[in-house]
């Protein structure tokens, strides 16, 4: 069963709201800039955080080993790509995607992935799909480019057809 919760976003209150509302504005300030790079050039002195191949590495092991124990469960793991409304259109992080939904395949666990029924639609209908700087979601913090409740329902459902598909038995969502 696919369950839906706190979608698009989740309605909590937020403790400042000028600033929320115009996080932007404060993001854009010459100052808040400054520190940013200040304390970005500092702290990158002191530390070294993995590289990306070894956050590929770990994730995909991850997911391997979370394969494994379904499997030892008796179930099956299907990992899903939800597509983002930036991937409607190709990008340089293409290949990333395909790359470790390849890998994930290779390694023997199910994969759903959804961007190409997403850039299968028509430009107007996935616009609709996503919270926009103008939607009223949008004054919560980082809510733009979340799916809104139109677009929750269509994934939900392109997710349940390719599951049935997928797993090849009846699956209805709730």
């Amino acid at each position: 069963k696919i369950v839906v919760h706190n979608t698009p976003v989740a309605k909590r209150a937020y403790y400042a709201p000028w600033i929320t509302q115009n996080a932007e504005l404060f993001l854009s300030s010459r100052l808040v800039q400054f520190f940013s790079r200040l304390s970005g050039a500092l702290s990158s002195r002191n530390k070294t955080g993995p590289s990306i191949a070894e956050i590929f590495d770990v994730s995909i092991a991850a997911l391997e080993a979370m394969g494994k124990a379904d499997q030892q469960r008796g179930s099956r793991l299907v990992v899903a790509w939800l597509p983002t409304r930036e991937e409607y259109a190709p990008s340089q992080f293409e290949g990333m995607r395909v790359e470790i939904l390849g890998e994930l395949r290779n390694r023997g666990l199910e994969v759903i992935d959804l961007v190409e029924v997403l850039r299968r639609q028509p430009l107007p209908l996935v616009n609709s799909l996503f919270i926009g700087p103008d939607d009223v979601a949008a004054k919560y913090p980082r809510a733009v480019g979340h799916y809104n409740k139109q677009g929750s329902r269509f994934i939900a459902t392109e997710l349940v057809a390719e599951l049935r598909e997928t797993l090849g038995r009846d699956s209805r969502p709730e």
